[in-house]
């Protein structure tokens, strides 16, 4: 979207030259830009989280089988 808006601003260079740059373009592409920069902090954020999770997933699965072994040698004395 960000490149949509770049494309569309070199098309109306003319327009663009004649007004100020603070114009509906810059205002466009700074809120395309806050939107992408949001959407990558929640896009990491929840990269971490479920890396997080598959750790503490298998960390359970090896408590899991150590309690499975000590029980399963405590009932065969």
């Amino acid at each position: 979207m960000r490149n949509g808006v770049l494309l569309e601003s070199l098309d109306q260079l003319e327009t663009l030259k004649a007004t100020p740059p603070e114009g509906r373009n810059l205002a466009l592409w700074e809120s395309l830009s806050a939107q992408l920069s949001s959407a990558s902090i929640r896009l990491r954020a929840t990269h971490q989280l479920l890396g997080h999770a598959a750790s503490m997933l298998q960390q359970l699965g090896y408590v899991g089988i150590v309690i499975v072994g000590v029980i399963a040698s405590a009932l065969a004395r």
